[in-house]
């Protein structure tokens, strides 16, 4: 069943419950580790997942049944500060999935996730954003170009109403950051990393999609990042190097290449077979 919320002057809420169908169905029978390592710190969560969502935008389901078989959103993250080169990544690879059958979710930035909606909706798809405040409030104000531009299209969801939505800075918000991060990973079939930091809210999501069973695939950039944005290799790196996550067969990783054949209109990748055939691999695995 689906709630309507009246408003004044905002938007249509919309409240879903684990019953509905419109409720993810992974993330309903995912149960979160009480805390995760991240960085060399133990970050607590709540090991239960939420009994309701609140939605604005087209109501669509998170989950999609094709040949007879059912696809769950894969999640396109990464660092809000990405490369021009990143956020194009992000939007191809949201292409991808899409024609692969798979809605996009996500958190609602102006980096990768941002450009990953974007991608998916530009190509025929759905996109899910996850807010950590309620969902009448963008936040970080800097996602509000990136909001406007998916209005209408995306559905932006959230744990919060604006009832129990003061702004509070410190640990009960840190703690609303981890519950958003904890419902694209739970809703998600797949996580996809393009461009991350060390101890950044890509790599915490990185460690509860891993604590929960998720399988991971960590974009290896063999394009230019500019010198500034060079820490935006360091979960690739780490993933590559450290033997604890190298060894770990939920982690993939895709090396990606990027150039211009004629100007930056003309932007080719390679590795788009690399990202089908990844995908399906991982799902003949889990079967």
């Amino acid at each position: 069943m689906i709630e309507t919320l009246p408003t004044t002057d905002m938007p249509q809420v919309d409240v879903i419950g684990t019953n509905s169908p419109f409720f993810p169905q992974l993330l309903k029978q995912t149960i979160f580790p009480e805390e995760v390592f991240v960085g060399g710190k133990l970050v607590p969560l709540n090991t239960d997942p939420p009994q309701r969502l609140f939605t604005t935008g087209p109501q669509r389901t998170f989950d999609l049944i094709g040949n007879g078989e059912v696809h769950s959103p894969i999640a396109i993250c990464g660092t809000y500060e990405a490369s021009h080169l990143g956020k194009r990544v992000a939007a191809a690879f949201a292409s991808t999935i899409a024609e692969m059958g798979h809605n996009h979710i996500g958190r609602l930035n102006e980096g990768i996730d941002g450009y990953a909606s974007l991608g998916a909706i530009k190509n025929g798809g759905h996109s899910f954003s996850v807010l950590p405040r309620a969902i009448e409030k963008v936040y970080p104000p800097q996602a509000a170009q990136v909001k406007s531009r998916l209005d209408g299209s995306a559905t932006f969801v959230s744990e919060h109403s604006l009832t129990d939505d003061p702004f509070t800075a410190g640990p009960i918000y840190n703690q609303r950051l981890r519950d958003q991060d904890c419902i694209v990973a739970g809703s998600a079939e797949v996580l996809i990393i393009v461009e991350g930091r060390l101890n950044s809210s890509e790599h915490r999501l990185m460690e509860i999609a891993l604590s929960i069973g998720r399988p991971v695939i960590v974009v290896i950039p063999k394009y230019n990042i500019p010198g500034h944005l060079s820490a935006n290799r360091q979960l690739s790196e780490l993933v590559t190097t450290d033997i604890e996550y190298s060894d770990n067969p939920l982690i993939h990783t895709i090396e990606v290449n990027a150039w211009t054949d004629s100007g930056p209109g003309d932007l080719r990748f390679g590795q788009d077979v690399d990202l089908r055939q990844t995908l399906m691999q991982i799902r003949q695995q889990s079967e």
